[in-house]
């Protein structure tokens, strides 16, 4: 019994530090859906290349005032 008590905080640290690393994930933008890369603050980099996982053709463009770079398939 004292060693199951003893384990609850060591399991709470673990627990919470495990959301907050869930949240941050969420949060951070990398890990939802990405925006779609077309609009006034988009420019094309001219870099274009064939996705070599999905076999498509790829084009960069890039958010001058963001520094973001995004990679559209090309129909």
């Amino acid at each position: 019994m004292v060693f199951a008590v003893s384990a609850w905080p060591a399991a709470l640290e673990l627990g919470v530090l495990g959301v907050i690393l869930v949240l941050g994930a969420f949060f951070e933008g990398r890990y939802r859906g990405r925006r779609s890369a077309i609009g006034a603050d988009w420019q094309t980099t001219g870099e274009r290349f064939v996705d070599p996982t999905s076999g498509r053709l790829t084009e960069v463009r890039w958010n001058a005032k963001t520094g973001e770079r995004a990679y559209i398939e090309v129909d």
